[in-house]
């Protein structure tokens, strides 16, 4: 199972069948609707990173983290 690295806030290594696994460990269920959450952790990191991110789709996110480098694949 691969292994992940983010590097928000606390950075915080964990194992997922795949990379959308991160929305796991950002609390994606909790409570809020998808959308609401995506929009309200898309300003956060905004605020964390200085860099925009897109909220329109989770996929969009996840990549965004990837492309800001703040998600990492650290082994297979």
């Amino acid at each position: 199972m691969p292994k992940y690295r983010l590097s928000y806030g606390r950075k915080k290594t964990f194992d997922s069948d795949d990379i959308m696994g991160v929305l796991d460990q950002m609390g994606i269920k909790s409570g809020k609707s998808e959308s609401k959450w995506l929009k309200d952790n898309a300003m956060d990191v905004c605020n964390y990173a200085y860099k925009p991110i897109r909220f329109g789709t989770k996929e969009e996110f996840v990549e965004d983290l990837v492309k800001l480098k703040l998600l990492e694949e650290i082994s297979q």
